[in-house]
């Protein structure tokens, strides 16, 4: 048993998954569970270079039962550059802060107030003579960085009333055994679900040995199913604005991740008509980006 190979390890690979690498050795018959005394580490190292062109050093070596398989991915593929004459306009309603054109002509100033979908940097260049006039116009892809700062009003409701869920105790596990395609429960038939409404699933486990190849797709789980009831409640005003609170701040990390920053503005939480309301007046800095 110790002259075969039990793991297969990847490391260092950005672009491409363990998971296709794997299966590319498959195809090499090279596995988990194969006789280590078959394995040629350079012949594999030229195999991968040739079949990943990207990649631009590679390591196989063999320690023990474990096959050890590096990458460094230095060979990045360039993006195509793409050339179609567009304007940059703009996405939102808002105050140009800044504009930097690099390419294109610029149609706005800082200070100026634009409206979504206002051009922002124009694709049509005028080439101007020594007399000054027009002697051509081309038109080319704008380039530039223009800031708008806009504002964008946000409004959250909570009824204060509402259904919360409650774990009543009662509870079944059942055990899960995948291989392949094929699935083994066990479980104890004496504790039946039928009089469970609702319940909540909690799976617990994964794939067994998940160092050797595809050739072994074991996978065991825990399912425990818990019995859950539903009751009436009410959000008291520190509840409630607890809540509307953290949906605000996950509100604006959404913005972030949009590209907008400076965030500015703070929740305000009011209570009228059996409901907190949670509103605020946010302002922002974004880069645009869009074009047409």
């Amino acid at each position: 048993m110790s002259g075969r190979i039990w793991g297969i390890e990847v490391s260092g690979q950005s672009y491409h998954t363990r998971e296709s690498i794997l299966k590319y050795l498959e195809s090499e018959n090279v596995y988990g569970g194969m006789s280590g005394s078959g394995i040629s580490c350079g012949e594999l190292e030229t195999k991968l270079r040739k079949k990943y062109p990207d990649v631009g050093w590679v390591s196989v070596e063999k320690s023990g039962s474990k096959l050890y398989v590096r990458l460094d991915e230095v060979l990045l593929q360039k993006k195509k550059t793409n050339k179609t004459p567009k304007s940059l306009v703009a996405q939102e309603d808002g105050t140009v802060l800044s504009i930097v054109t690099r390419t294109g002509t610029a149609k706005v100033r800082a200070g100026d107030t634009v409206r979504k979908g206002q051009k922002l940097i124009s694709e049509k260049v005028k080439i101007i003579g020594d007399n000054e006039e027009v002697v051509q116009k081309r038109h080319v892809r704008a380039a530039g960085t223009v800031v708008v700062q806009s504002v964008q009003h946000y409004e959250d409701e909570l009824p204060v009333p509402y259904r919360k869920q409650k774990l009543t105790g009662k509870q079944r596990t059942l055990y899960q055994i995948c291989i392949g395609n094929h699935n083994l429960f066990v479980y104890n038939p004496l504790k039946s679900l039928e009089s469970y409404e609702k319940y909540d699933i909690i799976r617990e486990g994964g794939r067994l040995c998940p160092f050797l190849s595809c050739r072994f797709p074991v996978f065991v789980w825990k399912k425990t199913f818990r019995e859950v009831c539903a009751e009436n409640g009410r959000y008291s005003p520190e509840e409630a604005a607890g809540i509307l609170q953290d949906r605000f701040d996950y509100y604006r990390l959404q913005m972030r991740d949009n590209g907008c920053y400076d965030l500015e503005g703070e929740l305000s939480v009011k209570e009228r008509n059996g409901s907190f309301y949670g509103t605020a007046t946010i302002i922002y800095s974004r880069k645009q980006t869009q074009y047409r």
